[in-house]
């Protein structure tokens, strides 16, 4: 089953859903996050890596009207969430022109379960935001929008789930409006979880992982254009 992207009308954020058009969300709060640094880039202490997300799950975390909460944990398998790590990829595998991946789970009734999100560790990173390196904070707050069940934003560009972004950039660090009001339609407070719990005793499998790529380099697609002008 592949994962589908639902434009909310009047609004620019996209909610993932499967493709028979059930929404995904969390049913059990908070949504836990694991870290493993092992392949980190040299230049990043642990404690710099740690900060980073810390303040990208705060970034969702604790909205006016909303009751998303994302906290450092280990899922346990075969539980309500039974996957959600960070982790960093030597030797990158996937798309050349992505920062990160984000592989997510869900049941067919469209309850999250779990996911996977993979940084490239080829590339230069900071988290000071200098210039030529990707903001590890704000690709981490991008990302973890998908984890939470979000789509790209591609009508707003100072959006944190607007799909490319520049080295150096910050911007994604915080939260445009857009992101807040998606944050408060799938998780408002007092109504998520109650409302999923029926949905999740008809489900008959968990769906196919699908491969989420983000933050495309914005010089690189420039470059590209460019080429592709000349010819």
């Amino acid at each position: 089953m592949l994962l589908a992207a639902l434009t909310t009308a009047a609004l620019a954020f996209t909610v993932n859903q499967t493709d028979d058009g059930r929404e995904l969300r969390w049913i059990e709060l908070p949504v836990l996050v694991a870290y493993d640094g092992a392949e980190a880039p040299a230049n990043l202490t642990e404690a710099q890596q740690l900060e980073a997300l810390q303040g990208a799950m705060e970034a969702w975390s604790h909205l006016d009207e909303s009751a998303l909460a994302l906290e450092f944990g280990e899922p346990e398998p075969f539980d309500a969430q039974e996957a959600g790590s960070v982790s960093w990829e030597r030797g990158w595998q996937g798309n050349a022109e992505a920062v990160a991946r984000i592989t997510s789970w869900a049941t067919e009734s469209g309850v999250l379960l779990g996911y996977e999100i993979v940084l490239n560790a080829d590339l230069d990173w900071s988290t000071d935001g200098a210039e030529g390196a990707w903001d590890l904070q704000g690709a981490l707050t991008h990302e973890l929008g998908h984890a939470i069940g979000l789509g790209h934003n591609d009508s707003d560009d100072e959006a944190t789930m607007f799909p490319t972004a520049r080295e150096g950039e910050l911007l994604k660090r915080d939260l445009a409006w857009d992101d807040e009001d998606a944050a408060r339609y799938l998780y408002p407070v007092g109504g998520t979880a109650a409302a999923l719990l029926p949905a999740l005793g008809c489900t008959t499998s968990p769906m196919n992982p699908t491969y989420l790529v983000a933050l495309l380099p914005l010089a690189l697609l420039r470059r590209r254009s460019a080429a592709a002008a000349t010819r």
